[in-house]
Order: C-alpha cells, then sequence, then structure tokens
C-alpha cells in the first residue's frame, strides 16, 4: 500500500468516525428534547388538571355555606346565619363603636374574676341574631 492509500484510508475512518459520533450526540440530543418535553407534559397534568375532585367538591359546599343567604339556625333562640361577609362587617362596626365609646373589652382581669371556671356559666356564641 503506498502512502497515499494510507492516507485515504486514515481519513476515511476520521469522517466515519466523526459522522457516527456526530449521528450518536445527534441522537442524544433528540432523545433529551423528547424527554424534557414528555415530563413537562406529565407535570402540566398534574398541576393544572384537577385531580382531587372531591376535595374541590367540599371546598365549593364549605364556600356556598359562608356566602348563603340569611336564614334561622335556631329561630327560638334568635339565632340567624348571616353570609360571612356581612357577619365580619358587623364585628368591624361594632368594634368601632366600642373604640368609640372607649369600652373595648379585653377580658376579665384575673383581679375581677374570682369565681372558679366550673361555676360559670358558658358564653353565647359569637353568631349575630337578627
Amino acid at each position: 500500500m503506498s502512502t497515499n492509500d494510507r492516507t485515504i484510508s486514515l481519513l476515511t475512518t476520521i469522517l466515519g468516525a466523526v459522522a457516527a459520533l456526530v449521528a450518536v450526540l445527534t441522537v442524544g440530543i433528540f432523545l433529551q428534547g423528547w424527554t424534557q418535553r414528555q415530563m413537562a407534559e406529565e407535570e402540566r397534568g398534574k398541576i393544572f388538571e384537577r385531580p382531587y375532585p372531591e376535595l374541590e367538591a367540599y371546598q365549593e359546599e364549605q364556600q356556598q355555606k359562608l356566602t348563603a343567604d340569611y336564614h334561622w339556625i335556631d329561630q327560638e333562640a334568635g339565632t340567624v346565619h348571616l353570609p360571612i361577609e356581612r357577619a365580619m362587617a358587623l364585628v368591624l362596626e361594632e368594634q368601632v363603636v366600642d373604640e368609640q365609646a372607649g369600652t373595648i373589652d379585653a377580658g376579665p382581669s384575673s383581679e375581677e374574676s374570682e369565681e372558679p371556671e366550673e361555676s360559670r356559666e358558658p358564653e353565647e356564641s359569637q353568631e349575630a341574631s337578627p
């Protein structure tokens, strides 16, 4: 074999190796992109889909209870259900009136409360009456 043939054979071998390397890298980059796309699609499905319909139904039910219209809870006791926004507004108004009157009650002090806790009557609930 001549030197010229050896050079051509060496160049052919090098070009074949470079072509094989380029092919492997191209396939690797393609597979990496495809894998990332599949993972992003799966993540998007987990985040944006609603995986817990029971929880959403329960939350919706609770929200409806909080925002429902006025209705009696116990008419004899005078207990009424208010929408949460209205109840918060009433509490705020009550605090403003108490603040203006200077009668904000921070609770009984230890000196004022000499009765044992067992003998005290339970306080009424915070629900507003009509």
